[in-house]
């Protein structure tokens, strides 16, 4: 007789994707519960911690999935190593590369992905709008147009000194984006592009599945495939591009959890939730 509680034990929650995770899995006629703590764990990760460990007791869980962000989960398991709990993470370093904008965008140079030109310096921008991008943001929060140079001035003079933010060239074109489960010599992905916006930036409120044998989403596959395994990245990870007018995609940044697209992905029959659950159970 199994002395688990439960199956999975989703911690974190983003909007609806705790919910989407959760069918996802009771699907598999898993037992599945939340952890029901939604605050910021960069600005609490002691009360996350606090949380999860009575999440932990009380529901006994055998796996133990992320729905948001990563890094505190991460670190919660190099550090207490808790005894019969699965946590299937990469090592915090790895999420937390991933989780910086300017990190993850020298991963990518180093990869060769073609990237939007970047301004180190307001006097090369000849040309507006421009995309402000904070280091670390969440949904969208921390990245702008500002359509002129003072607009852009005034971003950067609200940022506190030392913070890290990126300048890049604003492409016209449509977003895409593709999540990937990686472990090992396992690579799985699904891909969709957005055809809007709440906010022309940020969440995407209408999403269409691209066929996976297109010239896009294998393309795309390809530069997930290079970036991520320059570190050796294990577990889930969604990566956004923007394409031209001809068709190129152009990397913009890394999400290194399930992102809003997850719904989406299950229509492509990639079921990352089940995934990762097979990642802990069968390494």
């Amino acid at each position: 007789m199994s002395t688990y509680g439960c199956d999975v034990l989703l911690a974190g929650s983003m909007g609806d994707i705790a919910d989407v995770a959760m069918r996802s899995l009771e699907s598999h006629r898993l037992s599945v519960r939340c952890m029901p703590f939604a605050q910021n764990t960069l600005r609490d990760e002691c009360g996350y911690i606090r949380e999860l460990k009575k999440a932990l007791e009380q529901h006994r869980p055998h796996v133990v999935i992320p729905v948001g962000d990563a890094t505190a989960l991460s670190r919660f398991k190099a550090t207490y190593k808790p005894a019969d709990v699965l946590i299937p993470v990469d090592v915090p370093e790895n999420i937390e590369l991933l989780n910086s904008k300017t990190a993850c965008c020298n991963l990518a140079f180093e990869a060769g992905l073609p990237q939007p030109q970047f301004f180190t310096d307001i006097s090369q921008i000849n040309q507006y709008p421009v995309i402000f991008k904070r280091d670390r943001s969440f949904g969208g929060t921390g990245v702008r147009k500002p359509s002129s140079r003072l607009a852009l001035e005034q971003l950067i003079s609200k940022e506190k000194p030392g913070a890290k933010w990126i300048i890049q060239e604003y492409i016209e074109g449509c977003s895409c984006s593709i999540d990937v489960f990686m472990h090992d010599s396992l690579f799985e992905y699904g891909c969709y592009r957005s055809l809007s916006s709440k906010q022309g930036l940020g969440p995407s409120a209408c999403r269409e599945v691209m066929p996976a044998n297109s010239e896009t989403a294998v393309r795309l596959a390809e530069y997930a495939k290079k970036l991520l395994d320059r570190i050796g990245f294990k577990g889930v990870c969604g990566l956004d591009f923007i394409t031209d007018k001809a068709g190129q995609p152009y990397f913009l940044e890394c999400n290194p959890r399930f992102t809003g697209g997850l719904a989406t992905q299950l229509e492509t029959g990639t079921d990352l939730p089940y995934l990762w659950f097979q990642m802990a159970v069968q390494p």
